[in-house]
């Protein structure tokens, strides 16, 4: 039986409605409390809806397959990952679910994987039966009039800009993003003394003072007196006088050398 492209574009219209009005009436998930990207799977992901996964790190709930395969208990996502162009991509979108922008996207790349050995770098007990002939998937994130931001979980770079028109996967999200908290660090000449503190703790503790080593601790006693270890308690005084009155600066002093 012969399909016209009209009856075709329809049917693509039918599957798109009720794929998504089946996700559009999913309860939503509670949400407990917020941990980081290096958490155990079991503690960043929450499955108690084999459809939908909650990450507990950035308050996203992620549909358990990409677009076109379908979730059955046991068997994980069935059926084929459709690779679709953008504008399609664009059109899947409900007032729930959303194409990821491409910062919600790579926070579910397992960094743990080799990513010139290990595909598909996510992680298979949390996001079933990955394509692996589809890795690219899109953004939301526009790059032009002809282009968008894509997220590779295969071997390459993380992320790259790529024809509209190009074939890619999708996998759809809900919920306000909330970005991981970035390393903090203290400034950099607090940096760059505590470095130097723990230094010369270290070598301190390898002085022998003995004659077999003497050649040894000599070495070490050159290596001080270029770390400057015998100023540390008078520049650590300078540093605590500096942010005298900022706490969150001074925590860093506070803390025991290694």
């Amino acid at each position: 039986m012969m399909f016209t492209g009209q009856e075709r574009e329809r049917d693509m219209r039918f599957f798109l409605f009720f794929w998504i009005l089946s996700f559009s009436l999913s309860p939503t998930i509670c949400i407990s409390k917020t941990i980081d990207l290096n958490s155990s799977i079991l503690e960043r992901f929450d499955k108690s809806r084999d459809d939908i996964v909650f990450d507990n790190a950035t308050q996203l709930m992620w549909q358990t397959c990409s677009a076109g395969q379908v979730r059955v208990k046991k068997k994980g996502c069935t059926g084929d990952s459709l690779g679709m162009t953008w504008t399609d991509a664009k059109k899947l979108e409900s007032p729930d679910w959303r194409l990821p922008t491409k910062a919600e996207l790579v926070t579910i790349i397992d960094n743990l994987k080799n990513r010139n050995e290990d595909i598909p770098r996510i992680h298979g007990a949390i996001f079933y039966n990955v394509d692996e002939t589809k890795l690219n998937y899109w953004t939301s994130d526009s790059a032009g009039a002809s282009e968008a931001w894509y997220v590779n979980f295969g071997t390459g770079p993380i992320a790259g800009k790529a024809d509209k028109t190009s074939p890619f996967a999708v996998r759809l999200v809900k919920g306000t993003f909330v970005p991981p908290a970035p390393e903090v660090k203290p400034p950099q000449d607090i940096y760059e003394f505590l470095g130097r503190r723990d230094d010369c703790k270290h070598f301190a503790g390898e002085f022998s003072g003995e004659a077999i080593d003497r050649v040894r601790d000599r070495q070490i006693d050159k290596t001080m007196t270029e770390l400057r270890c015998n100023n540390v308690e008078a520049d650590e005084k300078k540093l605590r006088k500096k942010y005298q009155g900022k706490p969150d600066m001074l925590k860093w002093l506070n803390e025991s050398p290694e």
